[in-house]
């Protein structure tokens, strides 16, 4: 009679080979110089003398501006070939608590991909809230030069950045 091998007999070797097939994918990414960088605009909604009349808004300017027709203008502008789900993946809309501030982050592998993808989502933001809104917003900060490189450590909530 032949000596037949459970199922869960098989669960452990099955563990230990997923566990050494993601250490190996994950030390070959970084050794082989996959990176993600992390680019950040920044749009302030409003101008100067209703900055603080303003506050509040930047939630509802944040909703405004996260439209497919920026980021498929996005995009071709940029002339990169992607889907807008894509596009979705990688930025990230983000309003500044209590503030008239928007902040755009990008992040992808590559650099000057990403800080363009910032920068242009930033310009085109400002006029939509200029034409929709009459805010007078403006890019305070362009992200241009300033992404971060993002390395996951073993929290993947917590990123160290290294510039």
């Amino acid at each position: 009679m032949e000596n037949k091998r459970s199922l869960f007999s098989a669960i452990p070797s099955a563990i230990i080979f997923g566990i050494i097939i993601g250490m190996v994918t994950y030390f070959g990414l970084n050794f082989g110089g996959y990176k993600e960088y992390q680019a950040q605009s920044k749009v302030v909604t409003t101008n100067i003398e209703n900055i603080n009349d303003a506050a509040a808004t930047s939630a509802t300017y944040a909703a405004t501006v996260n439209s497919q027709k920026i980021k498929q203008k996005t995009l071709e502008t940029l002339k990169i070939d992607w889907p807008t789900s894509k596009l979705d993946n990688k930025l990230e809309i983000r309003p500044v608590e209590n503030s008239s501030i928007i902040d755009i982050v990008v992040t992808d592998n590559n650099k000057l991909r990403a800080e363009d993808l910032a920068d242009q989502y930033a310009d085109y933001t400002v006029r939509v809230l200029n034409n929709i809104y009459n805010s007078g917003a403006k890019v305070m900060v362009y992200s241009y030069g300033s992404a971060l490189s993002l390395i996951h450590i073993s929290e993947p909530t917590r990123p160290l950045y290294i510039s």
